[in-house]
């Protein structure tokens, strides 16, 4: 869900510049779909597809290829740490972006309501966190050039131009 936030603010806001937000889960079997009720909340709450998502398994080269690496949870960011610690550096919480510090639990399998609890969370941390993403990746206006890596989910979030 979180990279289909992601991908709609970068849409709506830079649509002149090339990013690229990938999603990786450090659990992740490789090819499933999102989850249906993570698809049907999105689309019908926000107005974002993420119908054509398929999970995929972080590796080291994405963690090494990644400008910034957007963690959902401070386990996600120690599992980074443990399979790349060079990249820890440039590891954060989605929620440390709105200078908070919190872990966002993974909804998967739970009922559609936390689905939409989460959602609203994503939504309203990128939201407020979204200058502070720009000024880490030297993205502070559209017009900025630059190279730009992140990642995220239930594990990570991986944006490069």
């Amino acid at each position: 869900m979180a990279v289909g936030f992601l991908r709609r603010h970068w849409q709506q806001m830079h649509n002149g510049l090339a990013i690229e937000f990938l999603s990786t889960g450090i659990y992740a079997v490789e090819g499933e779909p999102a989850h249906p009720l993570a698809v049907s909340v999105l689309h019908e709450e926000y107005d974002i597809d993420i119908s054509d998502h398929f999970s995929r398994a972080m590796t080291d080269g994405m963690l090494h290829a990644a400008d910034l690496i957007l963690a959902m949870g401070e386990g996600h960011r120690q599992s980074v740490f443990y399979r790349a610690p060079s990249a820890l550096s440039k590891t954060l919480l989605i929620s440390e972006l709105a200078n908070e510090y919190e872990d966002i639990a993974d909804p998967y399998g739970s009922a559609r309501a936390v689905y939409v609890a989460t959602a609203e969370k994503l939504h309203r941390l990128i939201a407020a966190g979204w200058p502070k993403l720009l000024e880490i990746l030297g993205l502070s206006d559209a017009g900025t050039e630059s190279d730009a890596g992140t990642e995220s989910d239930t594990g990570t979030e991986e944006a490069r131009r």
